[in-house]
């Protein structure tokens, strides 16, 4: 049973790492070019690393199910690593740093949205009221 949790902790640990690193090089990709965008904006990176981050909670149910299955640390030399505690250390790495690429795709965010609502507003303001109020 431990190996079907370690087996699950393991995938997402992987895939998290990869995708992390993906996102992360877009982010800097529209620091340094923010017209290069296309479908991918912060906003959809933003959304991305969220979804990646419920995908870690989840894992951590599976991470909460191994320590119980674990071996106790009193029973083994106290120099020893286990594989179990190597894996779920490499699982509060990526849980840490897709939280902070969250972090610093705030910024970014909202400095899009105003620009966003900025435009729309003078995109606004080139028709007339009645368009938008029916009168």
């Amino acid at each position: 049973k431990s190996s079907q949790y370690r087996r699950r902790i393991k995938q997402d640990v992987d895939f998290a790492r990869m995708t992390l690193s993906l996102l992360e090089a877009k982010r800097l990709e529209l620091l340094r070019d923010p017209s290069a965008a296309g479908a991918m904006d912060f906003s959809t990176l933003y959304e991305i690393t969220e979804q990646l981050g419920h995908l870690l909670d989840s894992a951590k149910a599976s991470r909460d199910k191994l320590q119980k299955l674990a071996l106790p640390v009193e029973l083994l030399d106290t120099k020893a690593v286990l594989p179990t505690e190597g894996l779920l250390a490499q699982l509060e790495i990526v849980d840490a740093r897709c939280g902070i690429l969250c972090r610093r795709l705030e910024k970014p965010l909202k400095e899009e949205s105003l620009q966003v609502s900025s435009r729309v507003r003078a995109r606004s303001a080139d028709y007339p009221v009645e368009l938008f109020t029916g009168d």
